[in-house]
């Protein structure tokens, strides 16, 4: 977008034409030397992105015997990396160094236009295996099992974004001059319109492809896809046994697995333990300037595409299955199943009912030690039952008025069970509001696990009351830090600055040792359960041979349970340990139908 965004710390300064801070994407091209009139203007990023998929199949079943059945296949497919039609790439362009943090360290690294974003896999070969046994001969039971590997394509969006937001056509920064971000006042106002960029953003570039003078302090946010990129894939395994109990009635059980290897995430690498403080006591130093250094100074939170996240899934369902006879038929299936991974993708869908880390997707919390972060999914559900079920009702069948009156109705229910998913304890405030433990520059970080603490099995009141005691803050004087009988239970001496920690007296000690990572696991406690039970009652009344006229009556959420989100697991909220949302409450429709 060519439009500039600006923030105002009230609004009084909003109606002073007084912002405090000025972001933007702006362009980068032909800013060293004598600089063109485009640099540092506001800008937009068109592309003509292409890219050329292929993949080709082969696939036999074989009957071995009458009662064995085995099901061959071999897919192969390549993803090609993709090509912009005016040449138009970019991306984070690695020096070297023995792992990526080295890399981003070298005073090489720098990020400008390339030829290609990441070089094709061509291994990507994908066997499949099925087998179907029918141990007794009698057409009554079977045996499957089968093995298969996909893959996955990397999707657009992944590095669309990754290649048009960077220099030199493009990049995303922002100057707030108050804090040393830019020297320049922003300029704002009537006689400023249309907006007018900030003249830091036309800066030289620096030698790593940011805005110089390195004095002003303005930092770039490049976007990269590492060059080694490897197609994520998956490797399926299943074992089931079907057995017909009666002529209508039909059992199964089956073991699934599932393992996600190289999963595409969005990482931000440019950060380390301890950049803004590592020692208290050796404050002003370079251990303790309060100052987020990072790896690579110049450039702000970076987003590196690559294959970072690994997950595993094992379930076991069973299914009851009834076919229609004698007016019912029905479906029950139970699974129980856990989930793994060190990094869930953000959103799900679902912005209200997700984890803080999920929501705002912020990565790990120790980018160094990212097998820190495996635990249960953001999705996993470690028990579900879910029943279908339709009867038709018994009619009369001596009287014709009330045959046609009493007879003919159909009752359909969906009952769900599942019991709470994960959610995560953490703080999502930055390093001088008492968070940010490890001091990397990221809000992302969990405290201590407290001894004994309980982490399932709470009660709805519980939940809404809130689960660890009253979340109402209270700040100290300077209101840099703040506690809460809530956030005690993870930090006893509270969420105390480190600026208050040096300057405030009395002594206010932080709630982990500066620049070190607490040890609760993510995704340590359960949420509440889901119970929900739907119910429909129909008719089809004939109106004539040409004409149905059909009436419905449906309850949702038949008892009106309440089913709530998953409770705020930020330390620093006010809300922390509650539950604010819940799903939808009791609903019932009536409606008229006419077929003809």
């Amino acid at each position: 977008t060519s439009k500039p965004f600006f923030e105002f710390s009230s609004i009084y300064a909003f109606a002073a034409d007084e912002p405090y801070l000025q972001a933007a994407l702006v362009n980068r091209n032909n800013c060293t030397g004598s600089p063109s009139p485009t640099c540092g203007q506001f800008t937009d990023t068109p592309r003509h992105f292409r890219w050329t998929q292929y993949a080709g199949f082969a696939q036999d079943d074989w009957k071995v015997s009458s009662r064995l059945t085995l099901n061959l296949g071999l897919r192969y497919e390549v993803f090609g990396s993709p090509t912009e039609t005016n040449g138009i790439l970019s991306n984070i362009i690695l020096g070297q160094g023995s792992n990526i943090f080295q890399q981003i360290a070298n005073p090489s690294t720098t990020v400008g236009r390339v030829s290609k974003l990441w070089n094709t896999n061509k291994k990507n070969f994908a066997p499949r295996i099925g087998v179907s046994w029918d141990p007794t001969g009698k057409g009554e039971m079977v045996v499957r099992s089968g093995f298969s590997i996909a893959y996955l394509e990397p999707y657009s969006n992944l590095y669309t974004n990754a290649s048009r937001l960077d220099p030199p056509d493009a990049i995303t920064t922002f100057v707030e001059p108050s804090v040393g971000i830019g020297v320049s006042p922003i300029p704002y106002g009537l006689s400023q319109f249309p907006f007018i960029p900030s003249p830091d953003f036309s800066g030289p570039t620096l030698p790593n492809g940011g805005i110089g003078p390195l004095a002003n302090g303005v930092s770039i946010t490049p976007s990269g896809v590492a060059a080694n990129l490897r197609t994520a894939y998956s490797l399926q395994w299943f074992f089931g046994i079907q057995r017909q109990l009666m002529r209508d009635l039909a059992l199964s059980i089956n073991y699934v697995g599932t393992r996600g290897v190289g999963g595409y995430t969005r990482e931000d690498y440019n950060r380390y333990n301890g950049d803004i403080c590592s020692d208290l006591n050796a404050f002003y130093g370079p251990n303790c300037d309060l100052f987020n250094n990072r790896l690579n100074l110049g450039w702000g939170q970076i987003t590196q595409i690559s294959n970072e996240s690994h997950s595993s899934y094992n379930g076991l369902n069973a299914q009851l299955k009834k076919n229609y006879s004698h007016g019912l038929t029905f479906s029950a299936n139970y699974t129980w199943g856990k989930v793994l991974d060190n990094v869930t993708e953000g959103g799900l869908g679902d912005y209200l009912n997700v984890n803080g880390y999920s929501g705002l997707y912020s990565g790990v919390q120790d980018i160094q030690n990212q097998r820190g972060d495996r635990g249960s999914s953001e999705f996993d559900a470690t028990h579900r039952f879910a029943l279908s079920a339709l009867w038709t009702l018994p009619s009369p069948k001596s009287n014709a008025v009330l045959k046609n009156v009493l007879g003919g109705w159909k009752l359909n229910s969906i009952v769900s069970l599942q019991s709470g998913r994960p959610f995560d304890v953490f703080c999502g405030l930055a390093w001088y509001s008492g968070c940010d433990f490890n001091m990397d520059g990221l809000a992302y970080d969990r405290p201590n696990r407290p001894v004994g603490i309980k982490t399932s099995g709470f009660s709805n009141q519980q939940f809404v009351n809130g689960l660890f005691g009253d979340p109402a803050l209270t700040y100290s004087s300077t209101f840099d830090s703040r506690t809460s009988q809530a956030s005690q239970v993870f930090c006893p001496n509270g969420l105390n600055s480190i600026l208050d920690t040096l300057f405030l007296p009395p002594y206010l000690p932080p709630c982990l040792p500066v620049g070190t990572n607490g040890n609760l696991s993510r995704n340590a406690f359960r949420g509440p359960a889901f119970k929900k039970v739907d119910l429909s009652l129909f008719k089809d009344i004939k109106a004539g041979d040409q004409v149905t006229v059909q009436f419905q009556a449906a309850a949702f959420n038949l008892f009106n349970r309440v089913n709530l989100y998953n409770p705020v697991g930020d330390l620093g909220s006010p809300q922390f340990g509650q539950s604010t949302h819940a799903f939808e409450p009791r609903e019932i429709q009536l409606g008229l139908k006419i077929l003809f």
